[in-house]
């Protein structure tokens, strides 16, 4: 593939446009003399050759080479081997001229370095068209719509050459360059402009490949004459479709000229490949698309003056200038100085730790050129110009390349992306406006009468509903003023007109604000509160109808948009409309394009039709089986069942009619005839009467068709002895005859008999036996083998049915083309006919490919990934096996083909690559911002839930858990909770059990399972998704939901308060490998096992305390769904980990984590080796944070404060006494407690080594001073066990606050020297926290059944398969299964 040479960067070093030229050449260098040394390795050992100096010893090497390798290779070798021999020769050369001065260069080396520069390009790589290949042409270049393509780039008559006048001193590159022509457009741009080489043959085969899928539609080859004139234009149309919309915002008329007299043709191409190369070579830039649309606009008209402003002009001539154009003059004179300005901002990111307000992002340098501004920036580009000037200091020659850009910074453009979650309400203020509006009616509905809907319409109701709009106008203005306070930082970029529409949308939102509940206190009798308030403002002024109009003017905006949008001309109209009235009321109104919910709602309630009338699995199984099954049911349910289906019912009456006609044909006696007539007459007045169950015997069906399928057989089979094959079909034909009067008919043989009185000539029939005149040249006709054929088909096909293959994947795949048989598909089209497309897999650091060592690497069990494979998919390992049996594979490829065979089961790039978890970022985006406020209301909800809205409402529900939590507690601790079910009556009580009760199973019951059992349903069937759903309670899925619950949530939120989003590989291993206690301690520690434990702690003190209702069924109903989180948060990680209760294992995990818990870590220890160095890590977020975020946590700190606050006047001890000394004599013995244990942490370190006997002694006093207090205030103070276990629940949630406090003030703790101190509480509370987990698995492990279990749980679907999977996670395995040879 060809590789273009652009901007880069590596963490080591840097290289950019300055030093291109050299660095080109020296990786130029590099390459060639790599593919010389691999080439010189292949070869025999080269010999000095007969030249005694050393230049002409190089001179003779080269010749000899050339002669030897490019001469005779043009013959014999390959193109990919030319092609390196060109590069070696191209690099000898360059060799060469670095060692051997010029004049001693003689002619016939200078001779073949000319012919190897001229005849390289015919060996050049390539993507996927070898355009130039010498010898046999490749298929794909001799399609006449590549051809067509191809000729069309090659136009270039009337080009005209530039002409350069170069110093006598000039190099030889620049003298070639000048006298090289070009042999396509391309290369001509590339020859004006300075586009790189490899550049131009890329792009000049996406320009031709998307030329020829773009004209091969819709036609033949035998129409090919060249490209269609439509062709180019419409391609031109969609390359410049954002460059038009560029140009039209910015009221500049496009530089896409097209004089008279021109070829349209070729100069559409021109511009199409201008946008291209310079799109190719635009690096980061291309993440500009306006920039790039600036660069465009002024090179294109650079090309209309080369072509029609010259003297020359069309001509072909040359002509005169005095710049010289390089292959790097491009990127040096346009790319560069655009990149250094992104290069810099990028510096003041800080590695992605800085706020998104401290430096300009891609968008903020794109929408520069969203401004007429941008055009002073100038053509060519002037250094000096507002977008290439900052006041950042100058860098270094060696600084390093993440090193912070210090200086003024700009301000940033349009937008500002704030982390608050206050853009939730910014961005979607429309639909919370809507829910704010629509609860407020609900509830004054709801409160003002009976409930009923209906009552919305009463005179005095429907007054206080339409205070909806003081509500939408408050919610506004703070819309509004959000709008100004979030993008305070830019207003230094924007311009006066975008300034005056923040103030004036404030202004008259300010103004709706005061004036809507002023005219609505003026319609109230006797206003009292806040209306009181209002209507003191006007004094004794009384109107009930202004406020009607107030409200009339106040939606009237709103209600003439969406009138105007509902008619669709009027809609595109605005939509595309320039006229600044337009685009005022456009502004103001936010008008949503309701036209848009009746397709919506049509596409769900024809998509639902569908889905619920599409079978998930459709084959045409014999209606025999299905008969046999209704043995005492009525005639209508065997229909039913048969024309439910239409395929099984056409299978049924081909099968019965096909039966009748080649019987009628094979019978040659009259007799005979009419006895079949008769039974098949039997047959048409049964099911006519709906009596064939009550007159056909059933059980004989299977024996039926078991006959007719013989007799089909040996109808349809060769014979080399006609008389004994007429007997074999004799016999059998018989035999289906008794069957079918003896055993399938009730009265079948008065039917026989029926058929011969009724038979016109009885008397003169014969004595002979019943059916033995048959036609066994019969199937000799074409027409009539058919239908034998496809017979036998319907007959058989239940045969094939029951060899289904064992393979659960293989299984799918044919479930899924038998289903897609019977699809109403349009007939797929010609690829050449599709259009063109591209697949961007980006990857950061997952596999692409098992190597061979991952393959073989064995775990701690001795278990590989390969090894595991051979025993999930062993009959896949048989077929592969199979496939490798083919001689003529080499081993090679052998190995090449295990690697891919792995890699497709594993979760690697080669079979998945992943979905990035931005969500929190894109709440900040300026383009969430925007499209929630330029779509539809319905296309903004359906945006809203199915990207940033999901998260949010993950996070909002475990939010509420908490709030109630909270409020409960203080509900309980204060006294209030106690007091108001004291109050209540038992029916008030009753009735608010059983709504809570409906709102738990509604809510839990339905609306959670409603997605999945709709989504399984609509695939599979109703009756499959039910089943899947019990299946997957049985597997614990909704403990792994309610855990990912937390991981969204805690995530989710973090990267909103505080950043530090990244990219994360997605590529994982497999489920049978154990992972360790600490690794998922270090996972999941702050993200679900913190927060887990304060909900446990929570709901601990709620049952502690919370004594005066335990009685009723009002306590379950409100925490099961909450115990149920908190022992998913602490514990699903070690449900879901093979050998997670394998007592050795969990013996080991206990070791390696008190191992890793105690290390003293230091620099340059990984997090998996010491807990100082991962706490450390886990903490990095705050020291980015800014001053809101510190803020935010302390604040949310101070929670773990309410605890000690409640419990310590809850304890005997207090006596009942409710002083504010209780609190303050709890914080002494908080704060003595903490000071004994940095006693200890200090003796330890002092005397623990070199003084133990005086450590010993300390460590006795401070125990008998202990035993001295607590005895007294046992004895004294009346202190009881209760209060003393009361007391670790108040002590612990306040102890976490101060070290969460703690954390977010690290830099003033370390100054004041204490920080030793929080890392040690912070170690105690680690030990603790991990204690509480790890003591449930522990004695869980000490039951054997509890390992079965879960290994039952986790493979089950291998287990249904017999696969010994106890043998793989013992790590018992055979060394000879893993070979695949």
């Amino acid at each position: 593939m060809t590789i273009t040479r652009t901007l880069f960067e590596s963490k080591t070093d840097k290289c950019y446009a300055p030093s291109f030229v050299a660095v080109n050449l020296c990786l130029a260098l590099i390459d060639g003399a790599l593919a010389l040394i691999a080439f010189l390795q292949e070869e025999e050992e080269t010999k000095p050759q007969l030249a005694k100096s050393d230049p002409r010893e190089i001179q003779a090497y080269y010749q000899n080479f050339y002669e030897k390798y490019i001469k005779e290779g043009e013959t014999s070798r390959k193109p990919e081997e030319m092609a390196r021999l060109y590069q070696i020769a191209s690099v000898l050369y360059d060799v060469l001229k670095t060692v051997v001065p010029s004049p001693k260069v003689d002619y016939e080396t200078r001779r073949y370095a000319e012919e190897v520069e001229r005849k390289r390009d015919r060996y050049e790589h390539y993507n996927i068209l070898p355009l130039y290949a010498v010898g046999t042409k490749p298929a794909i270049v001799e399609l006449p719509e590549v051809k067509a393509a191809f000729s069309a780039v090659r136009n270039v008559r009337n080009l005209p050459k530039r002409r350069v006048h170069l110093p006598s001193n000039a190099p030889d590159e620049m003298r070639k360059a000048r006298s090289r022509r070009f042999s396509d457009i391309l290369e001509w741009l590339a020859s004006e402009f300075g586009f790189q080489r490899g550049s131009v043959a890329n792009q000049r085969e996406h320009i031709i490949l998307l030329l020829a899928n773009a004209d091969i539609r819709n036609r033949t080859d035998e129409e090919y004459d060249g490209l269609k004139s439509s062709t180019v234009t419409e391609l031109m149309d969609k390359t410049f479709k954002n460059y038009y919309s560029w140009c039209k915002y910015l009221h500049r008329e496009p530089n896409l000229k097209f004089p008279p007299d021109c070829d349209e043709q070729q100069l559409q191409l021109i511009y199409i490949s201008l946008y291209l190369l310079i799109w190719g070579e635009a690096s980061n830039v291309r993440f500009m698309p306006e920039c790039i649309c600036y660069i465009f606009h002024h090179m294109a008209n650079d090309v209309y003056g080369i072509l029609f402003s010259n003297v020359e002009a069309v001509s072909g001539e040359a002509y005169e200038t005095g710049e010289i154009i390089d292959e790097e003059t491009f990127l040096r004179n346009v790319i560069t100085p655009i990149y250094q300005v992104i290069r810099n901002e990028a510096r003041r990111n800080k590695g992605g730790t800085a706020s998104h307000s401290q430096w300009r992002n891609y968008d903020d340098l794109n929408e520069y050129f969203w401004s007429r501004k941008c055009f002073k920036i100038g053509w060519p580009l002037d250094p000096n110009a507002d977008f290439f000037q900052n006041s950042d200091e100058s860098t270094p020659q060696n600084e390093r390349l993440n090193q912070v850009t210090y200086g003024k910074r700009k301000p940033k453009t349009n937008f500002v992306e704030v982390r608050t979650f206050w853009n939730l309400f910014r961005d979607f203020d429309r639909m919370w406006i809507f829910f704010v509006m629509a609860f407020q009616a609900m509830v004054i509905v709801g409160w003002n009468g009976s409930g009923s809907l209906g009552e919305i319409f009463d005179k005095d109701i429907f007054k206080k509903v339409l205070t909806i709009f003081i509500t939408s106008a408050y919610l506004t203005l703070l819309q509004a003023a959000l709008d100004i306070i979030l993008t305070f930082n830019a207003w230094k970029n924007f311009k006066l007109s975008q300034i005056l529409r923040y103030l004036l949308k404030l202004a008259v939102a300010a103004m709706w604000a005061v004036l809507l509940p002023i005219a609505y206190s003026k319609s109230v009798q006797r206003p009292s509160g806040v209306v009181k308030f209002f209507s003191t403002w006007t004094g004794d002024w009384k109107d009930k109808s202004f406020y009607n109009y107030a409200v009339s003017f106040y939606v009237l905006p709103n209600i003439l948009s969406a009138f105007l949008f509902l008619i669709p001309p009027f809609r595109r109209v605005m939509e595309c409309s320039d006229m600044r009235i337009i685009k005022l009321i456009m502004w103001w109104s936010q008008a949503t394009k309701t036209i848009r919910w009746k397709r919506y709602t049509s596409f769900w309630i024809m998509l639902l039709i569908s889905k619920l009338s599409f079978n998930y699995y459709v084959e045409i199984p014999i209606a025999v089986k299905m008969a046999k099954d209704f043995k005492g049911k009525e005639d209508a349910e065997l229909f039913r069942k048969v024309t439910s289906d239409n395929y099984m019912h056409y299978a049924v009456t081909e099968s019965y009619e096909t039966l009748k006609k080649i019987i009628s044909a094979l019978l040659e006696d009259n007799a005979d005839r009419r006895v079949m007539n008769q039974v098949f007459s039997e047959v048409d007045m049964s099911i006519q009467k709906q009596r064939f169950i009550y007159d056909f015997r059933m059980s004989g069906l299977t024996l039926l068709s078991d006959k007719l399928e013989k007799f089909l057989s040996i109808l349809l089979s060769d014979y080399e002895d006609e008389g004994t094959y007429k007997s074999q079909l004799i016999n059998v034909f018989q035999d289906v005859i008794e069957i079918i009067t003896q055993d399938l008919l009730v009265n079948g043989h008065e039917i026989v008999e029926k058929a011969r009185i009724h038979s016109p000539d009885i008397k003169n029939e014969k004595k002979e036996q019943r059916f033995e005149k048959i036609n066994i040249h019969l199937i000799q006709d074409k027409r009539w083998r058919e239908k034998v054929v496809r017979l036998h088909l319907l007959l058989s096909v239940k045969e094939s049915a029951i060899n289904v293959p064992q393979n659960l994947e293989a299984r799918r795949r044919i479930t899924f083309f038998a289903n897609s048989l019977f699809m109403n598909m349009p007939n797929a089209p010609r690829i050449r006919d599709m259009l063109s497309f591209s697949v961007l897999t980006p990857y950061y650091k997952e596999d692409v490919l098992y190597s061979e060592e991952e393959l073989n690497k064995e775990n701690e069990d001795g278990i590989s990934i390969l090894f595991y494979l051979q025993k999930i998919y062993p009959d896949e390992w048989t077929n592969f096996l199979d496939r490798l049996n083919d001689p003529m594979l080499l081993e090679k490829d052998k190995s090449e083909f295990l690697r891919e065979w792995v890699s497709y089961r594993g979760q690697t790039l080669a079979r998945t690559a992943k979905v990035a978890n931005g969500n929190g970022e894109q709440t900040l985006s300026r383009d969430v911002y925007r499209l929630g406020h330029r779509f539809d209301f319905y296309r903004m909800l359906s945006f809203y839930f199915t990207t940033i809205g999901f998260y949010f409402s993950s996070m909002l529900t475990v939010i509420t858990v908490y709030a109630f939590l909270y409020g409960r507690m203080y509900m309980v601790m204060s006294g209030a909770e106690k007091e108001i079910l004291r109050l209540a009556t038992p029916n008030q009580l009753a009735a608010l059990e059983q709504a809570l009760a409906t709102q738990s199973i509604f809510q839990l019951g339905f609306l959670m399972v409603l997605p999945m059992v709709m989504e399984i349903g609509l695939e599979e069937g109703f009756r499959s998704a039910i089943v899947d759903f019990f299946i997957m309670q049985l597997q614990l899925a909704s403990v792994f939901f309610t855990f990912q619950l937390g991981t969204k949530s805690h995530y989710y939120g973090r990267t909103i308060l505080h950043g530090g989003s990244k990219y994360r590989p997605t590529g994982r291993g497999f489920v049978v490998f154990h992972a360790k206690f600490a690794e998922n301690y270090r996972l999941y520690s702050r993200s679900h096992f913190v927060k887990g434990l304060e909900l446990l702690l929570l709901l601990i003190v709620y049952q502690v305390y919370g004594h005066s209702y335990r009685s009723s069924n009002l306590y379950l109903y409100i925490t099961v769904s909450m115990w149920f989180m908190v022992g998913s948060w602490l514990f699903a990680p070690f449900i879901f980990n093979p050998s997670g209760f394998e007592w050795q294992k969990t013996v080991d995990d206990w070791t390696d984590w008190k191992r890793w818990l105690d290390d003293r870590g230091g620099i340059g220890i990984p997090v998996d080796k010491s807990w100082e160095s991962w706490w450390s890590v886990e903490q990095e977020y705050l020291k980015h944070t800014n001053i809101r975020g510190r803020i935010l946590e302390i604040t949310l700190a101070l929670r773990f404060f309410i605890y000690q606050y409640g419990i310590v006047y809850q304890l005997n001890i207090s006596q009942n006494s409710k002083s504010f000394l209780v609190y303050g004599l709890s914080w002494v013995v908080l704060l003595t407690s903490l000071l004994v244990l940095k006693m200890v942490s200090m003796g330890r370190r002092k005397f623990g080594t070199d003084f133990q006997l005086m450590f010993r002694i300390l460590k006795a006093l401070l125990f008998l001073g202990f035993l001295s207090v607590m005895t007294v205030l046992f004895v004294v103070c009346e202190l009881t066990l209760t209060d003393l276990s009361a007391s670790i629940l108040a002590f612990l949630p306040t102890g976490w606050a101060i070290l969460l406090i703690g954390q977010v003030l690290r830099s003033p703790i370390k100054a004041l020297g204490i920080w030793d101190s929080v890392k040690e509480l912070g170690r105690a509370y680690e030990k603790i926290m991990g204690l509480v987990i790890f003591a449930p698995i522990a004695v869980l492990s000490w039951f054997p059944i509890v390992s079965e279990f879960q290994a039952r749980l986790l493979f089950n679907q291998a287990f249904s398969r017999g696969l010994q999977i106890s043998m793989i996670l013992a790590g018992r395995k055979d060394k000879a299964a893993s070979s695949y040879k």
